[in-house]
């Protein structure tokens, strides 16, 4: 009796894993064997885009090509409320966290750790949509953490974000992280984008389970100024709990103005992380939005697929 189940899960799970495949590469049509009618699968949407720059002058690394992004996205609808999706990022280099300290005059490395933010996985959550204005996330996602580090690479002016949200040998990745959680999501008549959740921490546990019992609270609100489109202000607040050398704390401050012709964009970001130093970073950028979109786009159209 044993056997007949384990065989009967295994048959299962292959007519499973047939279907998915059929619906990924899109052979031919599927129609589910249990259903008389014959109904399609639900169509899988992908999505690729892959970016490879040349980097120089900069002290912390050797000139050279760097493989900064190759995401591969997938996503889909299990109904016309609920949605999901799913992405990668193969560019992802595993990284290592170390520590340090003094033992008998001499700096040794005390602690090695997993840098969680360097997983290949990235989005991997269900989207509920309870009304127009209103949709819950739960899953791995972005920490609605800034602007610049929540706003597509495909449409900032720069190939790169801001140091302080982007580079990982110079702070704490304080931008496009993402967490395990659940999040709140939409706009309100008024004018007013919000974001709020609640993550096991802000980025740090990336892929896997949360290290203590302290969860990670974030909100980030704009307001988009009826009388002046393209004009948003706002700004981010983050908190988590805990002993002095696990709390955290963010806040950040943002404004923007967007047209057909430029882009002017400013924030302020101030972070403290498991000690007691608090550390504040400032970004500001300007460029012609219709030049700069369209120079992205001439040199990405080789590589990019949607």
């Amino acid at each position: 009796m044993m056997i007949s189940i384990v065989r009967a899960r295994a048959y299962r799970g292959r007519a499973l894993m047939f279907g998915v495949l059929v619906a990924v590469f899109g052979t031919s049509p599927a129609f589910a064997q249990d259903s008389t009618a014959g109904r399609l699968l639900p169509p899988i949407e992908n999505h690729g885009f892959l970016q490879v720059y040349y980097r120089e002058g900069d002290p912390l690394n050797k000139d050279g090509y760097r493989l900064r992004k190759a995401d591969f996205k997938f996503n889909g609808s299990l109904s016309p409320r609920l949605k999901w999706r799913i992405s990668f990022d193969a560019a992802k280099a595993f990284a290592l966290n170390t520590a340090s300290g003094d033992v008998s005059d001499t700096a040794v490395v005390t602690g090695v750790s997993f840098d969680q933010k360097s997983r290949m996985l990235q989005d991997a959550a269900l989207t509920y949509s309870l009304t127009n204005r209103l949709n819950l996330d739960i899953g791995q996602q972005i920490v609605p953490l800034g602007l610049e580090a929540t706003t597509s690479s495909s449409v900032l002016e720069t190939i790169e974000r801001a140091n302080f949200e982007a580079e990982r040998s110079r702070a704490v990745g304080l931008g496009d992280v993402r967490d395990v959680g659940v999040s709140a999501n939409g706009n309100l008549p008024i004018g007013v984008e919000y974001h709020v959740g609640m993550f096991n921490e802000m980025g740090d546990d990336q892929g896997t389970t949360d290290a203590n019992d302290q969860k990670a609270v974030l909100a980030r609100l704009a307001y988009h100024v009826p009388v002046v489109p393209g004009l948003q202000f706002g700004g981010t607040g983050g908190w988590e709990p805990g002993p002095v050398n696990q709390r955290k704390q963010r806040a950040a401050t943002e404004a923007e103005y967007r047209n057909t012709l430029f882009t002017l964009r400013a924030e302020t970001m101030a972070a403290r992380q498991s000690t007691p130093a608090t550390a504040v970073f400032t970004s500001a950028s300007a460029g012609a939005s219709a030049a700069s979109r369209r120079v992205k786009s001439a040199s990405e159209r080789a590589v990019r697929t949607s």
